[in-house]
């Protein structure tokens, strides 16, 4: 009992030296990784579970380690600012990272500021046994960031105090027999001193009359005879002790094996008999020999420190005789030393896997309880007691049905079911607390079954889920809402005249309506894998993407700008652009395009216009007087060209006349563009104009090598100035001709577009440069060597008057003019 009692302290000592050692290990490697975890800490987009996930990522591996190491105890981390165990091992598992109440007692160590050893008598997570425990307060620069634990079963512990009892026992047979083998020893050599007399008395001995002749050898005679039956009982005592043991060592599950002073094998067990080898093939040699890996190894350590130092040793490793993982515990003699081991890899693994169910139990926020078939409730978690408001002491061994609102008998016959099925089940329903109070709770139960097969009890799980049917219900309603609002945003979206799109920061479109699609002239599949940059005009490319960096640089709300698009067909689109940010985070921002094509073309216009009326009124004011002169010199030309003495010179006054008439003519032309009121109009049709008009072109296009293309569709008639619009086709067609080189086709095309009549003449000519694109129509600018830079001001002056428009559309390919004249109503 002695020998138990100071075998239970020792072992206590070393146990909480050793779980103390295994917390300062965690301990440092929470210091060693403050900064990162700090850094987690402070994020402000994590949640609080991605923080304590982030976090325990950073440790987990380390304390996996160490668990391994250490695989018969629990251990972990608990973080103060956090509120909740951020790492735990063995048998790690996410829902284990959980705030546990401060009212238990490994909180302790938080007041004294040191480390604390405690033994709790109960504990649901234990299942009602007791366990030693530590706790190590961890300090960062003087603050307290948390704290590590460590914890063993005391059950554990008296097994070990009974093993180390055992083996001490053990060795005291070991030293008794060491002293009868040296006794024995001791008498031999005193028997071997008198064997020469002993043979001498023997010999002369021929009976018992004999030596009582020699009365004084009897007192040694019976000096002799008693160690002689000394030694027989010694030997038998011997012997004896020597199968006791045999008996003792053979019977035990634990291997063991003996070793001499030189490390030989003097004894190995049948417990300590691997496959590999033979028990007979290793007794007397040297156990560094024969496993050289094992030297340097922890055992080899632990081994030699132990006879070195005439102490104890219990450790943990790999087997030193096998592959398995083993506790090993080293008790040294005089004549060597002595090993016991056991394989304590499932005995671990049972262990850890209770220490994790225990500590799901306790730490879980659902209400845990079993209850015996009776329905008495026998366990009681911590988070039951939060939910009903009893105390387990309140609870234990009251039925269930204090639990249940009256009317109610699913927890009964929940009960009946399991019981006679063995199955599981989940259901909804309501439960009554201490207060009186009705909750909705998820209940999940589950039969408790014993190793024969046999349903003992329940496990019954209660999920408290009244806010979620509340929160349910608040969302159904807000879902409705928010369904209706989609819907309105989506019709409006949809169906708005005004281009709407989304766009990334990086100007990824994201998504766009259907007006952006059809004035574009994209798919929304295709849009969506473009961004607005590519669509854009070159030279309005900087403009938007510096407005657009500090949008979203969050330097401006919004901004609004006039660009051009290139369309899918390659025209240009004018578009009054407004992009306004989203709310934070800055994830997108939403664009609203106008097409502004057509007011860009009605300011050109009207500025051409302008210089026309302008040029109008200067030819109205000055072309009378510039041809009175011209009139007067023609009238006395031809009158001097018929003269007798000036018929030498006649080729030159033909020559003045015509360039007087050209003059003239040029006049003409140039009061024609300052007509603002058109004379003469007749309802016709455009597609007689245009016949009438294609031997004249085809003539002009024959001479050139080129040819004429007509393609008239169905258009009604307008109101028209027959001469005027000869004038203007002539004059682009002219155009047209003088652009191509030999080869080239010229197409006039008549077409009918809602309210608009289209005339488009198009040549295949290298298209119009921008700058020049851009003075086209201005009187008096030309590119021609000959021109005069008043074709296509005539041509706008008779389409004002018409009340039509001329646009240009050129590629590298060609160019085409289309005149638009509305229809008359």
């Amino acid at each position: 009992m002695v020998v138990a009692v100071q075998s239970w302290n020792n072992l206590r000592v070393v146990k909480e030296k050793e779980l103390l050692s295994v917390a300062t290990l965690i301990l440092n490697q929470v210091t060693s990784h403050f900064d990162d975890i700090s850094k987690i800490k402070e994020k402000t987009d994590l949640s609080y579970n991605q923080k304590v996930l982030a976090t325990n990522k950073i440790l987990q591996t380390s304390i996996n380690d160490i668990s391994k190491e250490y695989k018969n105890v629990g251990m972990g981390y608990y973080d103060i600012e956090l509120n909740s165990i951020i790492t735990i091992a063995p048998n790690f598992d996410p829902l284990l990272l959980k705030e546990v109440p401060s009212s238990y007692p490994y909180f302790k160590s938080y007041e004294s500021g040191k480390p604390e050893f405690i033994i709790n008598d109960t504990s649901i997570g234990w299942y009602g046994k007791p366990i030693l425990n530590v706790t190590v307060p961890v300090v960062y620069k003087g603050n307290m960031i948390g704290h590590t634990w460590t914890n063993l079963k005391i059950d554990d512990l008296y097994f070990f105090s009974i093993l180390a009892a055992a083996k001490v026992i053990i060795m005291g047979l070991i030293v008794w027999f060491s002293v009868l083998k040296y006794i024995r020893r001791s008498v031999r050599q005193t028997l071997s001193l008198l064997n020469t007399f002993s043979q001498q008395i023997v010999e002369e001995k021929q009976d018992e009359a004999q030596f009582s002749k020699i009365p004084e050898l009897t007192p040694v005679l019976e000096k002799i005879q008693h160690y002689t039956n000394s030694l027989k009982e010694s030997n038998k005592q011997y012997d004896n002790s020597i199968c006791l043991l045999n008996t003792i060592l053979e019977g035990i599950t634990d291997g063991f094996y003996a070793l001499d002073n030189d490390w030989n094998f003097t004894y190995i067990n049948k417990g300590a008999i691997q496959a590999s080898f033979k028990r007979e093939d290793l007794i007397g040699k040297n156990i560094w020999e024969e496993f050289p890996q094992a030297v340097g190894s922890e055992s080899y350590i632990k081994l030699h420190k132990s006879k070195n130092d005439n102490i104890p040793m219990y450790w943990e490793t790999d087997g030193l005789l096998s592959d398995y993982y083993y506790s090993l515990s080293a008790y040294p003699y005089l004549n060597g030393i002595t090993v016991f081991f056991r394989d304590i890899k499932q005995e671990k693994q049972i262990k850890n896997n209770l220490i994790q169910l225990a500590a799901i139990v306790e730490s879980s926020k659902d209400a845990i309880i079993s209850m015996t078939l009776e329905g008495v409730i026998s366990t009681w978690n911590y988070a039951a007691e939060n939910m009903f408001g009893y105390k387990d002491k309140e609870i234990i061994g009251k039925h269930n049905s204090i639990l249940v609102p009256e009317g109610l008998i699913d927890a009964e016959h929940s009960l009946d079911i399991f019981s006679s099925e063995n199955k599981s089940n989940s259901f909804q329903t309501e439960r009554i607390t201490k207060q009186g109070l009705i909750i909705n709770v998820l209940l999940s139960v589950a039969p408790l079954v014993d190793e024969n097969g046999k349903v003992y009890g329940t496990s019954t799980i209660f999920h408290d889920i009244t806010d979620r049917i509340k929160l349910e219900k608040k969302l159904k309603e807000e879902i409705i809402q928010r369904k209706q609002s989609e819907a309105y945003l989506k019709a409006i979206f949809d169906n708005s005249k005004l281009g709407i799109g989304t766009t990334t920061f990086d100007g990824k479109i994201q998504k766009c309506n259907r007006a952006i699609e059809e004035m574009l002239g994209y798919s929304q599949e295709e849009i969506s894998s473009m961004d607005w940059m590519t669509i854009t005009h070159p030279e309005d490319v900087k403009k938007d993407m510096d407005f657009s960096y500090e949008l979203f640089n969050g330097n401006r709300d919004y901004y609004e700008i006039e660009k051009r698009y290139i369309k899918k067909d390659g025209t240009i689109l004018w578009a009054s652009l407004t992009i306004a940010q989203s709310k934070e985070p800055y994830e997108f921002a939403i664009a609203f395009i106008q097409d502004i094509t057509q007011k860009k073309l009605y300011e050109e216009q009207m500025v051409k216009f302008d210089r026309l009326n302008l040029i109008g009124e200067m030819a109205a004011g000055i072309s009378h007087e510039v041809r009175n002169p011209l009139t007067t010199v023609r009238g006395f030309l031809q009158i001097l060209q018929n003269k007798e003495e000036c018929l030498n010179y006649r080729d030159y006054f033909i020559l003045m006349i015509e360039e007087l008439d050209r003059a003239n003519a040029i006049i003409t032309e140039f009061l024609s563009i300052g007509k603002n009121t058109p004379t003469d109009l007749n309802l016709q049709n455009l597609n007689i104009i245009v016949e009438s008009l294609k031997p004249l072109i085809e003539a002009d296009a024959y001479t050139q090598d080129k040819y004429l293309g007509i393609e008239l569709s169905q258009v009604p008639n307008l109101l028209l100035n027959s001469k005027e619009i000869r004038q203007l086709i002539l004059n682009l067609c002219r155009n047209g001709l003088e652009a191509m080189n030999a080869g080239g086709t010229l197409t006039i095309k008549t077409l009918f577009e809602g309210e608009n009549i289209i005339l488009a003449i198009k040549d295949e000519g290298e298209g119009i440069k921008s700058e020049v694109l851009e003075k086209l129509g201005t009187p008096f600018f030309t590119t021609k060597k000959d021109g005069t830079g008043l074709g296509l001001g005539i041509c706008y002056g008779i389409a004002s008057r018409h009340n039509a428009s001329i646009s240009i559309e050129t590629r590298p390919e060609g160019t085409t003019f289309y005149v638009r004249f509305r229809v008359v109503e």
